[in-house]
């Protein structure tokens, strides 16, 4: 928790999964720190565990990200919360970027099947087959997913090598009994 009254340095990025808003403190805390703090990117991951997640959590993070992931799993919660309907994959990329300019990346993970996403700037989507693995554990992928796309996106701001590492590593990760394996970067 930021204690603090002026917080003049920008950030590259501020990262948050929804399942941290699940007590109030930490809602009121995240909300707080966003209104205070200057980042290049606010990367969200919308995770969905019934009943931690609130419609009021959702919310917060589609409001303030530049980057959202949504897994296809969690798909038709965050689209009730947020337009109070299902939609499919194409159409929710559709229509985020319609409906929040904030974005500038929108990410939904198919699991074993990859990755779809749509940058603002280029106004391209990108598709990424997932690579076919022997899955051990999910715990972890997303988070992994999300912490590769993220090193690769600032660092490079190309997002098919981007999406593509963050499948790669994800991938491994489902691979492992730990949600962080060790590896060599060398064999990703």
């Amino acid at each position: 928790y930021i204690n603090c009254c002026d917080i003049s340095e920008e950030f590259d990025l501020i990262y948050f999964g929804t399942l941290s808003l699940r007590s109030k403190e930490n809602f009121e805390a995240l909300n707080s720190l966003l209104r205070r703090v200057k980042a290049k990117e606010i990367f969200v991951d919308l995770n969905v565990r019934t009943p931690f997640t609130t419609e009021k959590a959702v919310l917060l993070g589609v409001n303030n990200a530049t980057i959202l992931k949504i897994s296809d799993e969690e798909l038709d919660f965050v689209n009730s919360a947020v337009f109070g309907e299902k939609l499919s994959v194409s159409k929710s990329l559709e229509k985020y970027a319609e409906a929040f300019e904030n974005l500038k990346v929108i990410i939904i993970t198919l699991g074993a099947k990859g990755a779809l996403a749509f940058e603002r700037s280029s106004k391209k989507t990108f598709k990424i087959k997932g690579k076919k693995v022997e899955a051990v554990s999910t715990v972890g992928a997303g988070d992994s997913f999300s912490a590769a796309f993220a090193y690769n996106y600032l660092l490079t701001k190309d997002m098919y090598s981007s999406l593509e590492l963050a499948t790669r590593i994800s991938a491994f990760v489902v691979t492992n009994t730990e949600a962080i394996p060790n590896y060599d970067p060398e064999e990703i």
